[in-house]
């Protein structure tokens, strides 16, 4: 059963005008400024090969500032696929919260603290919003707040509010997307997505991950040909504070995807999706409720968004 579709409303590179599917959603997107020719770097520096160490902490720096995030320690996962962040041996180290946004230093394919202004991103909304505040940065004075409307029936809506960052070229493979996510508590009663990942290209199969009630238990989805879903018995999306959550989407032969909290994999969120992940190339933030149950206006946050090929932790 899929509990939600964050996917519906992708945005494409400049393919021309027109619906896509019955979502009635233009197809006019733009890849990031300077992507002609693939990706855009957030520096000077490029992708770098080295990462932090996992098990990562996050300290607020003082009462105006709550980020926290948990260790993933239960077993479980696909005994067949060996659990490994890479990252160096020794103490985590600890994340700071507050300060200036560290993307212009951070070396990585893709990083956006939303300092400048949604640059080359695209709002796409349907029952709710979505810009740029100060209220829930993690780093910086900015940050993605997405606001869904209230629904005051049983009738199931589909509620969106995101950004969408559409590349030229596909993203590498692996792929690994980290952010900062802020859910206020109490846990919303339907299924919401926060990031998805989409081929930029018709049936736009997609990979997701979501909180799910009543706890915020986290979860993923694979959709439109990765059909999929997945979650975790025991693994939240911290409510109250700034999560640092990593996703991992392997290409062939693997097509594992791997999440990590706190810089810590998570065994019970590893999940192999059932066909060859195809080239991704559309990022997608936010909030999204496939059928949305009776609820009060729900917002999230997100910070810091960053993607490369190799592990990027929470230290930068």
């Amino acid at each position: 059963m899929r509990f939600s579709r964050f996917a519906l409303g992708v945005v494409c590179a400049a393919c021309g005008a027109g619906p896509l599917g019955g979502c009635g959603l233009p197809r006019d997107g733009v890849a990031p400024a300077g992507s002609a020719d693939g990706p855009t770097a957030a520096t000077d520096a490029g992708p770098v090969t080295d990462s932090s160490v996992a098990g990562e902490r996050i300290v607020p720096p003082g009462p105006t500032m709550d980020a926290s995030g948990e260790d993933g320690t239960k077993d479980g996962g696909l005994d067949a696929v060996p659990l490994s962040d890479g990252f160096a041996d020794g103490p985590p180290p600890t994340i700071v919260a507050g300060g200036s946004s560290l993307c212009a230093t951070a070396g990585l394919l893709f990083c956006d603290g939303f300092e400048n202004g949604p640059g080359a991103w695209k709002p796409v909304t349907t029952g709710g919003s979505v810009a740029l505040d100060g209220s829930r940065a993690f780093r910086g004075a900015h940050s993605l707040h997405a606001r869904t409307n209230a629904v005051p029936g049983q009738n199931l809506p589909q509620l969106y509010a995101h950004f969408d960052q559409t590349f030229a070229q596909a993203l590498p493979r692996p792929l690994f997307v980290r952010m900062f996510v802020y859910l206020p508590s109490p846990v919303p009663p339907s299924v919401g997505a926060f990031i998805d990942v989409v081929e930029n290209a018709a049936p736009f199969p997609g990979v997701q991950l979501d909180f799910r009630p009543p706890t915020g238990l986290l979860g993923g989805m694979g959709y439109n040909g990765l059909d999929t879903d997945w979650s975790s018995s025991t693994d939240l999306l911290p409510a109250d504070s700034s999560a640092c959550i990593e996703m991992e989407i392997d290409g062939p032969p693997s097509n594992i995807v791997h999440v990590f909290l706190s810089g810590a994999e998570l065994p019970a969120m590893q999940h192999a999706l059932p066909v060859d992940v195809p080239p991704l190339a559309v990022l997608r933030v936010g909030l999204g409720y496939y059928q949305a149950m009776s609820q009060p206006e729900s917002d999230l946050w997100i910070d810091e968004i960053a993607a490369d090929g190799a592990r990027i932790g929470c230290t930068r």
